[in-house]
């Protein structure tokens, strides 16, 4: 009995195209906090502004974290199929 691979290569596609978007808002992420990093050494950003942007980079990297493991996942389901 053969499990019909298309609902996990489905999955899979899903996963990677989640990843991929991670992956660009992380570069994003990193550079606006490499700009509010110059930005904050000159005393031309807020504090809460410079936190924010400090958060944003560390969800972008948990977000791919995740989604990373998402992949895997969907790649041992597709190989039971």
């Amino acid at each position: 009995y053969k499990i019909a691979p298309e609902d996990f290569q489905a999955a899979l596609d899903q996963a990677k195209a989640q990843v991929q978007r991670d992956e660009a808002t992380l570069d994003y992420a990193r550079s606006n906090l490499g700009r509010g990093t110059e930005l904050a050494k000159s005393g031309y950003i807020a504090k809460d502004a410079f936190d924010q942007r400090t958060s944003s980079l560390r969800e972008a990297q948990a977000s791919l974290a995740v989604n990373q493991a998402a992949v895997r996942t969907a790649e041992l389901n597709l190989s039971y199929s």
